[in-house]
């Protein structure tokens, strides 16, 4: 019937090479020349197999096809009389076509064009005849089957993937992750045109991975979000208790040097006083604790520096408490007017207790500088310093 001759393109066997093919024929006109050909495929390195020996008898066939067709990667369709008249090849040929596999027609007899079915007369065959030497049309044969192998072995894994999930309901757990799904992707980008249509449902399945793979990404940012907010405002306690114990210890220090430079101030007075020149030196003590008073207040209320600002408010609050401290200075003196000096005293202190205060509102509501409503409390710091050392 035909020339046996070996296999032109017979070479050596390797995993790389063993594309899975299913070999779909009529057995009434083509049994021998399947059988042969399926041989010739396995010696040139492929996974060839057909229906006759792989179906028991009285299994459903079309379950069993069904699985044949879809572990395979190419589908060689013999064309002959019976084959385009046969509702069992017809079956085989519609099935591949819905799984996405690639078709490659054989002719071993040839039929009208009418009747060669439409899925395969735009592709091109390879044709066998009777009689003539095998080699020359299986080495075409090889050759468009390895076109696109390793594309067409990844549709088959992808395939057979898609449709397990499909049939378990969808299940998410079953969709494509990470690598697997970034390489399912770039897999879907190399297509060509000469490459079977990807199955619809192979086209949902990754389509749904894709889209899971996102939702988990924007699940995973917002969790993220939530942690570096949680942690933002832990640090921004913390902080927050270190900035506060940070200025309570310069508060203290700060209070420590008031008390120390306050003590040494007062202890000079003492020794000035207790030479008979007690109330000059008051006087002239209070004076110059108003003017520095005034000068801070005034720096405070125009500049622009916030270092200068708080190094006039520390220097204010020295001035504040030192001044405070003249007053019972003055009742330890042979010279002290009690009626009198406590009055013009208390004056001096009620305005400087009220720009403290208002220095203190400006602190706590963290206002920009310069805070120009502490103008109007220099001035009256200085009006009732001026009163009580005009009076002297």
């Amino acid at each position: 019937m035909f020339r046996q001759s070996a296999p032109a393109s017979a070479r050596p066997v390797t995993d790389s090479d063993r594309l899975r093919v299913f070999v779909s024929y009529a057995r009434r006109d083509a049994s021998d020349f399947a059988e042969y050909l399926v041989v010739a495929l396995k010696l040139n390195g492929f996974d060839a197999y057909l229906d006759r020996h792989d179906i028991a008898p009285g299994e459903p066939w079309e379950a069993r096809l069904g699985a044949l067709l879809t572990r395979s990667d190419s589908v060689v369709f013999v064309i002959t009389p019976a084959s385009v008249k046969s509702e069992r090849c017809g079956w085989e040929l519609n099935r591949a076509v819905a799984l996405g596999k690639r078709l490659v027609p054989v002719q071993w007899v040839g039929v009208p064009e009418a009747d060669v079915p439409d899925a395969l007369k735009t592709l091109n065959y390879t044709v066998f005849t009777s009689g003539q030497p095998f080699a020359d049309p299986l080495a075409d044969l090889d050759r468009a089957l390895r076109q696109n192998l390793a594309w067409l072995r990844r549709l088959t894994d992808l395939s057979e993937s898609a449709k397990r999930w499909d049939a378990l309901g969808r299940d998410p757990d079953l969709l494509l992750r990470g690598a697997f799904l970034a390489e399912a992707v770039a897999w879907e980008g190399e297509r060509n045109r000469n490459a079977p249509e990807i199955p619809p449902v192979l086209n949902a399945f990754i389509g749904a991975s894709e889209d899971a793979d996102k939702a988990r990404q924007s699940e995973a940012q917002r969790r993220l979000r939530e942690k570096l907010q949680i942690l933002v405002a832990a640090l921004v306690i913390t902080l927050g208790l270190f900035g506060a114990a940070i200025y309570e210890w310069r508060a203290a220090v700060a209070a420590e040097n008031n008390a120390l430079e306050a003590k040494s101030s007062i202890d000079g007075l003492i020794k000035r006083i207790k030479v008979g020149r007690s109330k000059d030196e008051g006087v002239r003590a209070m004076q110059e604790t108003c003017a520095a008073a005034v000068t801070s207040i005034e720096t405070m209320a125009t500049t622009k520096d916030p270092s200068e600002f708080s190094a006039n408010a520390d220097r204010f609050r020295q001035l504040y408490w030192g001044g405070m401290n003249l007053l019972e200075l003055r009742q330890a003196t042979e010279n002290y007017d009690g009626t009198r000096d406590s009055i013009v005293h208390s004056l001096i202190e009620t305005a400087m207790v009220r720009a403290n205060g208002k220095l203190k509102e400006v602190e706590n509501a963290g206002s920009e500088v310069p805070p120009s409503s502490l103008i109007e409390h220099a001035r009256e710091v200085d009006a009732k310093c001026a009163d009580f050392l005009g009076a002297k």
